[in-house]
């Protein structure tokens, strides 16, 4: 019981970078749940835009990557555990991209992660949807992922 709960969690949060990409325009390449390999994965050649650029898409990756976390919470409820392993890899990318933003990074956080929470709620029957059809093939495509948003409306 305790293995499905945690890939169920695995895959909303998973999702909730999924959609928020989606929804931000960010191209992937898949998103897949399993032993060892929760994760969003964008193609290679993309990944040096992605954490270098400071200005204008710098917002929408930190969203896209409190995103899991997002999801959990609206699942669940409760607020993330920052601290705790399942986030670490989330965090240190959020902390690096705010600590280029300037001093304020307590406050962006804050404001960014309700802007998150703002956004998933918002497509939330997408986020369903997605994570039903990722729990059932363990891995979808881009196209499989928009098509599953698409219909869900």
């Amino acid at each position: 019981m305790e293995k499905k709960q945690d890939e169920i969690e695995a895959a909303y949060h998973e999702v909730g970078h999924a959609v928020a990409a989606l929804v931000l325009s960010h191209r992937f390449k898949d998103v897949l749940i399993g032993p060892r390999k929760n994760r969003l994965k964008y193609p290679e050649e993309s990944l040096e835009g992605v954490w270098s650029d400071v200005d204008g898409h710098q917002r929408e990756h930190i969203i896209v990557t409190m995103a899991g976390a997002a999801s959990s919470e609206i699942r669940t409820g409760k607020p993330p555990d920052w601290d705790a392993v399942a986030y670490g890899g989330d965090r240190k990318a959020i902390v690096d991209l705010l600590l280029r933003g300037g001093p304020n990074h307590d406050s962006q956080f804050q404001e960014l992660y309700s802007e998150t929470l703002g956004l998933l709620r918002g497509h939330w029957k997408a986020v369903e949807a997605v994570t039903k059809a990722l729990l059932e093939h363990k891995r979808l495509s881009y196209k499989q992922v928009k098509a599953i948003y698409d219909a869900a409306g």
